[in-house]
């Protein structure tokens, strides 16, 4: 609205009525409008109705525009009257054009409540923040560009615009000073810099202004508007300036926003364009030239999208990003036409890669049409397999996803955004050209409701991108493939693998029971005839008789230990070794272990001590046997390896850690190196005395208690240090 409506839209009641119930039935308002001197007191007040407000040197005209109507009262300047006649429309495309030039004017505007400030500040309009205004007379804006090119103090003008622009500055004997600024400029290392489009009809033209050092360069695809844009000021145009005739409106703003913007903008086309060299050479050379073009009509991207299947006479790559976009594409024939087209006359070769469900697959089925009848007994995989590359000429590479009900919109399009191949639909014929085809809305069923915009190109390096996508996606997809059978194969090795595992966890269960049956009946046995030995024999006689005997309690023993040991190694294994917690005194434990060892073995050379604090008795909440286990395990291996010297238990608590550390430290023979890498797993020994099961089975009792349990070689050479942590009790419980 002008400067003049603000006052209506106050003292006015139906008027100031409406903007009341909008506001409370929740509907957005945006105003923009020049706020002056005059209409400030109206313009405040009015900022309480709106949801935003913006002022705009210069507005001439009025319109309203709703998202469905557009509303225009005849009527300019009459102040404190309503329009006797309006324009009214509900065409969209009249609603949408009008949309675009208020989001445009509203981008140029600053806020309302700014300008209200300045006004009331009495801030002076050339000291004010900035300034915006709007041309509408071919005579004015010649003026602006001559006062613009006379005293601007910037050099370093970045300018987006048809090579009219330039055709204007030549054939205007106003702009003469424009060419002399712009050589005196290149010299002292200044250039404005030119976007646009070159052609053969404005090449010389474009060498011209090269010559005089602007720099120059070509780009496919122009901005709607032309626009200037230096540090600290901004042009802007709408017309097209045909013929290099005069511009007959231009829009002028020094806000810094929308020249950092407009920067921006330019920048970004900047990096985007090619030298005009380039361009010229390919002009003068006779190079053809794609041409990458925006499709923003759905008709015209579905109907560009049926010629390309019709017109091609080699090859089609298709690829579609979700199930839905592949039920669109059947809709409006694409399916049959590309097997048409592999059955035509040119034997087109139609490949196609889509994510698939269980409805996919028979439509796919359905239309190859395989003359050939499945044999009933035969492998139903291999049947699809077979099917999917029957007929190379129209071959689909699925993807597979969940099955989902294809009349649930909803479920369906988020199923088919997880299982997305691409973000975009991709047509390549005959590598020849390509089109590239946004989805806005993958629930809807019709193709026309479903796309946004399109890219259609036939410039060879894009084609030759999507070429490279999609067959790199194709092969991914036969990797996919191939690992899907791969992964079903080891599905099944694996069900194999544990119905073995199991039978042998049963078989070495049911052995250990087997072996320990016997065992016992044999050392008490033993005992008895130990005991019964004839005292009335010669005693060489006798003593032979005790070794034997000896010998038999022996190997029972460890025919005992060795089965006590597998029956441990099948519970851990199958997560049943239970444990009956106590508490229990660590320094008691440790004790009675190292007296049993000291009974079990003759320790000539070998020193065995616990050292540990006598006044701080640690306590632990554990199953008393096989923490016992544990201490006769590490001992046992100490003085297995170690032939003199010492061994050395050691208790230390953690406090911040509330745990206890027990190390057990020998002299004897070190690690080797071979085994340390694997010294807790089973069978892990280079020793012909025992089965390795014992560290294996100690780390796994440890770490059932909440432990740790490791080892080293000791840093001189000489033995190893085994280490494992329990948590402890702070305060023993009461029995």
């Amino acid at each position: 609205m002008n400067y003049t409506r603000p006052p209506l839209a106050i003292t006015i009641e139906p008027i100031r009525g409406a903007f009341v119930d909008a506001k409370k039935r929740g509907i957005k308002s945006r105003y923009l409008t020049e706020v002056t001197k005059d209409n400030i007191s109206f313009s405040k007040e009015l900022l309480s109705l709106v949801d935003d407000m913006r002022h705009l040197d210069g507005i001439k005209g009025n319109f309203m525009v709703s998202e469905s109507e557009y509303l225009a009262p005849i009527v300019l300047f009459e102040e404190g009257k309503i329009a006797s006649q309006i324009i009214y429309s509900n065409q969209k495309e009249i609603v949408d054009q009008h949309q675009y030039v208020f989001d445009t004017l509203w981008n140029m505007a600053m806020p309302a409540q700014q300008r209200v400030k300045e006004i009331e500040e009495g801030i002076p309009e050339e000291e004010q923040h900035y300034q915006t205004r709007f041309l509408e007379n071919a005579n004015q804006v010649s003026e602006e560009i001559k006062k613009i090119i006379n005293t601007s103090e910037d050099d370093n003008w970045s300018i987006c615009s048809t090579f009219d622009g330039l055709l204007m500055i030549s054939r205007n004997e106003d702009f003469e000073k424009m060419q002399q600024r712009l050589a005196d400029s290149s010299r002292r290392g200044k250039n404005t810099r030119w976007i646009g489009i070159v052609n053969k009809d404005n090449v010389h033209l474009v060498k011209a202004y090269a010559d005089l050092g602007m720099k120059i360069r070509h780009i496919n695809n122009m901005s709607p508007m032309n626009f200037a844009v230096s540090s600290k000021d901004l042009c802007i145009t709408i017309d097209e300036m045909k013929g290099g005739q005069i511009a007959k409106n231009l829009l002028i703003s020094n806000e810094t926003h929308y020249i950092r913007h407009y920067n921006s903008i330019f920048e970004d086309l900047w990096n985007k364009s090619v030298p005009a060299e380039q361009k010229i050479k390919e002009i003068e050379e006779g190079i053809i030239l794609g041409r990458t073009e925006v499709i923003q009509n759905p008709k015209d991207i579905q109907q560009l999208f049926i010629n390309m299947i019709k017109s091609a006479k080699h090859e089609v790559l298709l690829v579609l990003p979700t199930t839905n976009a592949f039920y669109r594409k059947e809709r409006i024939g694409i399916m049959q036409l590309l097997k048409q087209a592999a059955e035509g006359e040119h034997k087109v070769n139609a490949r196609i890669l889509t994510p698939t469900n269980d409805a996919i697959e028979q439509r796919l089925q359905n239309i190859a049409s395989l003359s050939e009848q499945w044999d009933s007994e035969r492998d139903e995989r291999e049947q699809k397999h077979q099917m999917r590359n029957k007929k190379k000429s129209f071959d689909i590479r699925p993807i597979d996803v969940q099955s989902t009900n294809e009349d649930d919109g909803i479920a369906l399009a988020v199923a088919a955004e997880k299982s997305a191949v691409t973000t975009v639909t991709i047509v390549v014929a005959d590598t020849r050209e390509s089109l590239v085809i946004e989805k806005i809305d993958d629930s809807k069923q019709d193709f026309i409701d479903a796309v946004g915009m399109a890219t259609h190109s036939n410039s060879k390096p894009t084609v030759l991108s999507y070429v490279s996508i999609f067959e790199n996606l194709w092969r991914q997809s036969e990797l996919y493939q191939e690992l899907k059978e791969s992964n079903k194969q080891l599905e099944l090795a694996y069900e194999q693998l544990k119905k073995y595992d199991k039978i042998q966890k049963e078989f070495i269960n049911i052995a250990a029971h087997e072996l320990r049956t016997p065992i016992q009946p044999i050392l008490g046995l033993t005992q008895v005839i130990y005991s019964k030995i004839d005292e009335d024999r010669p005693p060489h006689e006798r003593q032979k008789q005790k070794e034997m005997l000896e010998v038999v309690t022996r190997n029972a023993n460890r025919l005992q230990h060795l089965t006590e040991d597998i029956l441990d190694v099948t519970r851990i294994e199958s997560q049943n070794l239970n444990l009956k917690l106590e508490q229990l005194n660590l320094d008691e434990i440790i004790s009675n272990a190292i007296g049993d060892a000291k009974r079990s073995h003759h320790l000539k050379n070998v020193r065995l001590s616990y050292q540990h604090d006598k006044n701080n008795t640690v306590f632990v909440q554990a199953d008393k046997g096989r923490l016992s286990q544990v201490l006769f395990n590490l001992i046992n291996n100490a003085i297995k390896f170690t032939k003199e010297g010492f061994i050395i238990i050691t208790s230390k608590k953690q406090e911040k850690e509330n745990k206890v550390m027990v190390i057990v430290k020998d002299s004897g023979i070190s690690i080797h190196p071979e085994v340390m890498p694997r010294l807790f797993q089973k069978f892990a020994t280079k020793s012909y005395q025992g089965t390795g099961l014992g560290l294996f089975i100690s780390k796994s009792i440890v770490e059932s208690h909440g432990g740790e349990m490791w080892a080293e070689n000791n840093s001189d050479g000489k033995g190893s240090t085994f280490y494992f942590t329990l948590p402890f009790i702070k305060e023993k419980k009461m029995e």
